[in-house]
């Protein structure tokens, strides 16, 4: 037993616990990599919207006058 009365995986190589997303067996952590991957592509993804959103929001306040005296 390990600290706080937990089990030592380096002891039982074949013991693991389901990724808390998709329940794949893992040996550390609480995701799998291929989880931390997609959480962080997803999160990129959204940031990249929200920042043309922004961009888009900008242009949208940008008033231009047309000079129709000649």
């Amino acid at each position: 037993m390990g600290k706080k009365g937990r089990l030592n995986l380096r002891h039982f190589p074949n013991l693991g616990y389901p990724c808390e997303r998709c329940s794949r067996v893992i040996k550390e952590g609480k995701v799998c990599d291929e989880c931390q991957t997609s959480i962080k592509t997803e999160l990129e993804t959204i940031e990249k919207i929200n920042e043309v959103k922004k961009a888009n929001h900008s242009a949208e306040r940008t008033y231009k006058t047309i000079n129709t005296r000649r």
